[in-house]
């Protein structure tokens, strides 16, 4: 791993941080840790999914243990495919097969020509440096 050199302040509410403390120490990380990985994965996320359909998903620990599951056994190929089957025995269990074959079909036949917003993907990685610099900054991250 690339020697860590910037060092950022980033204000919190003592609640959030309590919080965060508490789960850095229960996982056995540091909170700088959590906050890089978290960061890490925002930027991610915005690189890859804005506008593409992702929705975000809370589950419970439980609910994320029986998916990991799932897929170190090879019982799905990952996370996604366990939310699409499950959407897809769902609208089947309550008739709504039919609808969603034709708004597939529709779909198909003519591409969407909405107002997407244009991808974070083509955010440049000069853009991220100069949000990570705060140049980007509100009034109350003075």
């Amino acid at each position: 791993m690339p020697r860590l050199s910037t060092k950022i302040t980033v204000k919190l509410e003592p609640e959030l941080l309590q919080e965060l403390q508490l789960i850095s120490e229960y996982e056995g990380h540091t909170v700088s840790r959590l906050v890089r990985e978290s960061v890490y994965n925002y930027v991610k996320e915005r690189r890859e999914g804005y506008g593409s359909g992702t929705i975000r998903l809370n589950l419970s620990r439980f609910e994320m243990s029986v998916v990991n599951d799932l897929v170190k056994i090879g019982y799905v190929d990952n996370a996604e495919q366990v939310f699409h089957e499950a959407f897809h025995d769902q609208m089947a269990n309550h008739g709504m097969g039919k609808a969603m074959e034709m708004a597939s079909r529709i779909r198909d036949m003519a591409p969407f020509k909405g107002g997407v917003p244009s991808s974070p993907s083509s955010l440049s990685d000069q853009a991220l440096k100069n949000a990570s610099k705060g140049e980007e900054e509100g009034p109350d991250d003075e």
